[in-house]
């Protein structure tokens, strides 16, 4: 059985068909800008059958943790994820401290070895 799942761009609505019935997106990076931005989004339009939003932040899983990690994927299980986690300090700390991205792309590398994307 196909079924439409629809996935948000900010505040426009694009559609993917998926075989299965059931979504669950995982937004990690939750409590940040574009988390919260996606969760209103999510909360304020119109509920859709078969569809589940998690929307997890650093106080449900340790990304930089593979365990940790993968205790979050095998508990939610997932059919679609929106990675936004990321370490940042804002617009001033981020021109003094460089260390951010380097930190960031070995969570992203984690995270890719811990679900196999």
């Amino acid at each position: 059985m196909r079924t439409v799942c629809p996935l948000y761009c900010f505040s426009h609505r694009t559609t993917m068909e998926v075989t299965n019935s059931d979504s669950v997106t995982l937004v990690t990076g939750s409590s940040g800008l574009l988390g919260k931005a996606i969760q209103y989004i999510v909360d304020h339009e119109e509920k859709r059958k078969n569809e589940r939003w998690i929307f997890a932040s650093s106080k449900d899983a340790d990304l930089t943790d593979l365990d940790s990690t993968k205790a979050l994927f095998l508990k939610v299980k997932p059919t679609h994820v929106v990675h936004l986690a990321a370490k940042g300090g804002g617009l001033f700390a981020n021109l003094k401290v460089s260390c951010y991205l380097k930190g960031n792309k070995q969570t992203n590398m984690k995270r890719n070895g811990a679900t196999g994307y």
